[in-house]
């Protein structure tokens, strides 16, 4: 990615999410979604693709971000919500959640049988998956499912509510303002 304009980055989100291209690692959309728990957990440059926001990543700087051209191009597409869909069930599973979206409003709940399997994996303080909800919260948002982000924000309160000495009430309140943030 290195050298390319930030347009021309933003153009390659695009390519990836609606037409198939490839990302920096020369993965497609849904070869990111058939990655292992263990690799979601290790891995840290498929984040930024598959929920892409406006702001640099502080941890994988060379990553893509959103211009507004892009994000409206996504916003217009069909083929957009099946993807939104698609990864936030993905991450939800890896976090040990699930998306129930057969209602009119969604929901998400902690899993029955994965949460308490998956909960130490990135419920500990100061994880580094605590910024990649926060990227989900900002792009659900960004690319028009606000009622996927309000349904994590939620999910991720019944969490506080039970392990917050693990998840902190500066991360709580990083979440809510991110899920604010984009409201107004």
């Amino acid at each position: 990615m290195t050298g390319k304009s930030n347009r021309h980055q933003a153009q390659d989100l695009v390519d990836f999410y609606l037409h198939g291209s490839r990302d920096s690692a020369g993965r497609t959309f849904d070869q990111v979604l058939q990655l292992s728990d263990l690799d979601l957990e290790r891995l840290h440059d498929y984040i930024q693709w598959i929920f892409p926001t406006f702001a640099r990543s502080e941890v994988v700087p060379e990553a893509p971000n959103l211009t507004m051209e892009a994000a409206t191009a996504l916003r217009a597409s069909s083929i957009t919500g099946p993807r939104v869909a698609a990864a936030l069930v993905r991450m939800l599973e890896f976090y040990g959640m699930e998306l129930d979206d057969d209602l009119e409003e969604p929901t998400i709940a902690r899993s029955a049988d994965g949460f308490a399997r998956r909960r130490s994996v990135w419920m500990t303080p100061g994880n580094h998956n605590y910024r990649r909800i926060t990227r989900m919260l900002v792009s659900l948002q960004i690319l028009g499912y606000q009622r996927y982000a309000v349904a994590l924000h939620e999910c991720l309160g019944f969490c506080y509510r039970d392990h917050g000495g693990l998840i902190g009430s500066s991360v709580m309140e990083h979440w809510r303002r991110a899920v604010g943030a984009l409201k107004a």
